[in-house]
């Protein structure tokens, strides 16, 4: 069965067009490989009300089963994103942020400022990849089966 979901990356140069979306593109493709449809990307900059509106279009205008966010995660003071999801889900996932921070320590200590966090709004998952190409996608090949169940079962499928 295929899933639709959006992508919202969270970056100050991206959003004003001084730098390329690699790590969006790099998503998109793990994630057709996943059986999921794209619906949607929104280049968003460090702004937490622009973010936290982002989800909230994806959640219930879209209605999407999974809206994935990149970027905006890390300890500096722009870094909402967390901030942005909490405000706006209505059940928490912890468990999906915590295997995405436990398979990343295994390689870099980095991990643990990762502030990612994962939730439900409506019959919408969200789910704070974390920053780096390279992490983003190692984050999904660890969770994504895991998250499909999730959505059926989110969805009473």
């Amino acid at each position: 069965m295929s899933r639709k979901y959006c992508l919202i990356v969270v970056d100050d140069k991206c959003f004003t067009g001084e730098a390329k979306d690699v790590t969006g593109e790099a998503i998109k493709k793990a994630m057709r490989r996943f059986g999921f449809d794209f619906e949607g990307k929104f280049l968003i900059p460090h702004n937490q009300e622009m973010v936290e509106s982002a989800l909230l279009h994806c959640a219930d205008n879209l209605k999407v089963p999974l809206i994935l966010t990149f970027g905006g995660t890390g300890f500096s003071l722009r870094h909402q994103v967390p901030e942005a999801t909490k405000a706006v889900i209505t059940k928490e996932a912890p468990g999906i942020a915590e295997a995405i921070r436990s398979y990343a320590l295994e390689s870099s200590d980095l991990a643990m400022l990762n502030r990612g966090v994962a939730g439900i709004r409506n019959k919408s998952l969200i789910v704070n990849l974390p920053d780096g190409e390279k992490a983003a996608r190692e984050a999904l090949e660890v969770c994504i089966e895991t998250v499909k169940l999730g959505i059926d079962i989110m969805l009473g499928e």
